[in-house]
């Protein structure tokens, strides 16, 4: 009876596999979409790499879904009217702004005047990227040095700078995107891979409609 007892009690008890399958994932409520009970709300976005291909497209995307943004180009290569041009948006939804995201008082110039123009940040997307095509060995310190310049520092400025904010708002939403590919004939790794394996990659509650 004992052994009869124990075979029941093991064919009724739940596996880690059943739990597993009829637990539900609870998502934040911003991931939830758009309707009746959920109303579309416009974000503020600062987007850094604005003038990359996939900057670019995250800034036409967020216009496009009426929300306002801060588009930030490179401070060294881009001028405020070349960022007027590509994106033709009223400055009450665009603010074109310039930054070096190696040098943290660029970073949080852009991140206050942000603030300053829009009167709150939602979303902050890092999308700068540093890559040489080659093989490791190849590349000298100066540009291995850049690599770990813009994608870890960088990334980690625009963090050091933009989490304070966030934590007095109990709404942090960064979100780095992928730097530009780096492809190499070699076995070995390129730099850029290596310097963006440590960098931060995100942190929660980035809205699903975009």
């Amino acid at each position: 009876m004992e052994d009869e007892g124990k075979l029941s009690s093991s064919r009724t008890s739940p596996s880690a596999t059943t739990i597993s399958r009829t637990t539900k994932l609870q998502l934040p409520a911003s991931c939830d979409p758009p309707g009746p009970q959920n109303p579309p709300q416009q974000l503020v976005w600062v987007i850094f790499g604005a003038t990359g291909h996939i900057g670019r497209s995250i800034v036409k995307s967020v216009l496009f879904h009426n929300d306002l943004v801060a588009a930030v180009g490179r401070l060294q290569e881009d001028t405020l009217p070349f960022l007027h041009a590509i994106f033709q948006a009223p400055s009450e939804q665009c603010l074109p702004l310039l930054c070096d995201v190696r040098l943290r008082p660029t970073v949080e110039a852009a991140i206050q005047k942000s603030i300053a123009h829009f009167g709150r940040i939602d979303i902050i997307a890092n999308c700068t990227g540093y890559g040489v095509i080659g093989a490791c060995e190849d590349q000298d310190d100066y540009d291995i040095r850049n690599q770990f310049e813009t994608n870890f520092f960088g990334t980690l400025n625009i963090l050091h700078a933009s989490l304070p904010y966030f934590r007095t708002q109990h709404s942090p939403t960064t979100t780095p995107a992928p730097p530009a590919a780096a492809t190499s004939s070699s076995a070995a790794p390129p730099a850029p891979s290596v310097s963006r394996a440590w960098a931060p990659t995100q942190l929660q509650n980035t809205p699903s409609r975009v």
